[in-house]
């Protein structure tokens, strides 16, 4: 009887540790739905690594001449400007988006040493910002930045998951084997 207790009580501590080992695995992974349930790679984020900090600069610029194309905010009354890098230079590239937000200043975001495709920046309202930079090929950064305020409201990392389907769908694979 002693036996049968320490038996069940042994199971039913490993029962629970496995439990709760599976529950802090499931919350440190870096996907919402894990790749084996994916039907095509696809960009999942996780959070903000600081160590990119330094490639975003927030400041401020003359007004100047605007000669570059003007994106226009919903209600007309901001814009921002893109001044792109030379990619038929070598690298690094930079990339510095000029906003005008009504004042005697452009508040200017620079994108620094970023991969060799341009950053992505579209308006979600008329204040909000979305902007999409890739530092390489399967790492990048999504920011959304307040041009009111001219700062930062959110940013995290984004991670093109192909590798990561690729060694799943190679693990599924490998276990079907006999």
């Amino acid at each position: 009887m002693r036996m049968k207790k320490s038996v069940v009580g042994l199971t039913g501590g490993l029962l629970i540790a496995g439990l709760w080992f599976k529950a802090a695995l499931a919350d440190h992974t870096p996907w919402h739905t894990p790749p084996d349930k994916w039907q095509e790679p696809r960009v999942y984020h996780t959070p903000f690594e600081e160590s990119y900090s330094g490639r975003i600069k927030i400041g401020k610029g003359s007004l100047g001449v605007q000669r570059a194309e003007k994106s226009w905010s919903r209600n007309k009354a901001y814009f921002f400007i893109v001044s792109p890098p030379d990619f038929g230079k070598g690298g690094p590239w930079d990339t510095v988006i000029s906003i005008y937000n009504e004042r005697d200043y452009f508040v200017q975001i620079s994108l620094m040493d970023h991969g060799n495709c341009h950053p992505k920046i579209d308006w979600i309202n008329e204040k909000l910002l979305y902007i999409e930079v890739w530092w390489g090929r399967i790492l990048g950064t999504t920011i959304v930045f307040d041009v009111e305020r001219e700062t930062i409201i959110h940013k995290e990392m984004v991670h093109w998951g192909a590798i990561a389907f690729q060694q799943w769908r190679e693990g599924m694979q490998k276990q079907k084997q006999p």
